[in-house]
């Protein structure tokens, strides 16, 4: 009989502990859908001495503004600790930026100058991004802050964009596959805040910033161009 009760003690014990594993190993791996809409710029540094081509870099800063941008895909979240946890996935980013220039549109009859017309341009430029950060987690109840550092590999998909010139009333749409870097790296941070909404999901919102390390249109003559972008990274994570 005290065989049969330690057997079952034993079996018992033996459930609730892996009872116990396994919900904490569910709770370590998170999966989830993420959406960052954003404002996206670019900034210029001059490949040469300023003093011949500071003109052109001051006419695109005072021609150019930000643009709509967004990043959205799939993210893993990966809990090492209490305190730290790694996130990683496979996201589209789009990447925008405005121009509005003035030209003098030349007649192709008789090269006579018919009047100064407004050109505007909106620049998208498409990515595949394979982010992975560090957080650093501070717990209270069910809310996590948390700090996030690290880099993202963004490969160059295409460039698309729409002009207009006011002139004549004409829009069209433009596309360029070669005008930009392949590979890309971006420098990522971001201060948030994770709530837990029920057993099996989570609520993640953070304001971010990235930095392009890298000069990425090979078309520019005189500067080197670095797009950066901020946002609000919204992921709902499921727990595995």
């Amino acid at each position: 009989m005290k065989k049969c009760f330690l057997f079952l003690f034993i079996i018992i014990s033996f459930t609730v502990f892996a009872q116990k594993i396994n919900s904490e190993t569910e709770r370590k791996l998170y999966v989830g859908v993420n959406f960052t809409p954003e404002i996206g710029y670019r900034n210029l540094i001059s490949k040469y001495e300023p003093s011949w081509n500071n003109y052109s870099l001051k006419y695109r800063d005072k021609a150019e503004t930000p643009g709509f941008s967004y990043t959205a895909g799939l993210k893993v979240q990966y809990n090492l600790a209490k305190w730290f946890s790694l996130e990683t996935g496979i996201l589209y980013s789009n990447k925008s930026y405005n121009g509005k220039y003035q030209f003098d549109i030349i007649s192709l009859a008789d090269s006579s100058i018919e009047g100064l017309s407004d050109f505007y341009y909106n620049y998208h430029f498409h990515f595949i991004e394979i982010p992975l950060k560090s957080d650093f987690r501070f717990h209270r109840g069910k809310t996590t802050f948390f700090v996030s550092v690290g880099v993202s590999i963004d490969v160059f998909i295409t460039e698309t964009g729409k002009e207009y010139i006011e002139l004549y009333n004409i829009k069209s749409k433009f596309k360029d596959n070669d005008g930009y870097k392949l590979v890309n790296v971006y420098l990522n941070g971001g201060l948030g805040v994770q709530r837990e909404i029920n057993s099996h999901f989570v609520l993640q919102v953070a304001p971010v910033f990235k930095y392009s390390i890298t000069a990425g249109n090979l078309l520019a003559i005189d500067s080197k161009e670095f797009l950066y972008s901020g946002g609000i990274n919204v992921v709902l994570y499921y727990k595995l």
